[in-house]
């Protein structure tokens, strides 16, 4: 019999220190990034308790007692590497967290006082999603209808903004490329500053349908893109990065 292919396996921990009592968060050295709550997968061999308690002490080098199993999360689209079913536990610890192993950073917060949203580049954190285009012959006009997917681990909050940042790859261009590029640069038409071309942004705060935020997984409603062009067929590439509020620490 053949082995099924099944989820992996991790468990995460909200540590509590002090009274009242603070949750350690740590912040990921490697993607997805941002601030989490600490943990890791379970090693062949364990079970999940010495999985908890060993992940805690490797990130944030703390004894964790558990004192409670609050649930498992298994959502396929929870975590963008995969499908990764977690187990979380309450536990209860003392003294100083320090960072280690995956660890960049490691921060006490107030539960009653979650961290302020901070404005923040998504460019590990979502992934642009093009629509098929519209092309007008007649005005030269193109419409690119443009969604983001969320492919952290954390809510994105509105404000959230695609701005260009710039046409064509100048790092492989010589200057004839890069005239060429300027000359044939297209504006784009419904920006939300009054810019056209480089630095011109536009919204996607409404692409989120209502919601106060776009989810881990989740994909925001086409904003569309109206683009005039000089010549089509000399139109270079327009380089775009997004940015939106996601929680800070400090």
């Amino acid at each position: 019999m053949a082995r099924p292919q099944t989820p992996l396996l991790a468990v995460d921990v909200i540590v509590e220190i002090g009274t009242p009592a603070r949750v350690v968060l740590v912040q990921r050295r490697h993607p997805p990034h941002g601030w989490a709550i600490p943990g890791g997968f379970v090693d062949i061999g364990e079970t999940v308790a010495q999985a908890a308690r060993r992940e805690l002490l490797e990130e944030t080098a703390l004894e964790v007692e558990l004192t409670e199993l609050l649930g498992c999360y298994s959502n396929p689209m929870r975590d963008p590497r995969g499908h990764i079913v977690s187990i979380v536990f309450v536990g209860r610890a003392e003294g100083t967290p320090r960072a280690g192993d995956d660890a960049g950073g490691v921060e006490l917060v107030d539960p009653a006082s979650p961290p302020p949203l901070v404005e923040t580049s998504l460019v590990d954190k979502v992934e642009f999603v093009f629509d098929p285009t519209s092309w007008d012959p007649q005005s030269k006009q193109l419409e690119i209808p443009v969604r983001l997917k969320n492919v952290s681990t954390q809510p994105i909050y509105a404000p959230i903004r695609v701005e260009v940042v710039g046409y064509g790859f100048p790092e492989y261009e010589n200057d004839d490329d890069k005239k060429r590029n300027a000359e044939n640069a297209p504006t784009l038409l419904n920006t939300s500053n009054g810019k056209g071309k480089e630095g011109a942004v536009v919204e996607m705060g409404q692409a989120i349908a209502g919601a106060d935020s776009l989810q881990p997984g989740a994909l925001t409603n086409p904003v569309v893109l109206k683009l005039q062009l000089v010549d089509p067929t000399k139109m270079p590439g327009v380089r775009l990065k997004a940015t939106g509020m996601t929680p800070g620490v400090k």
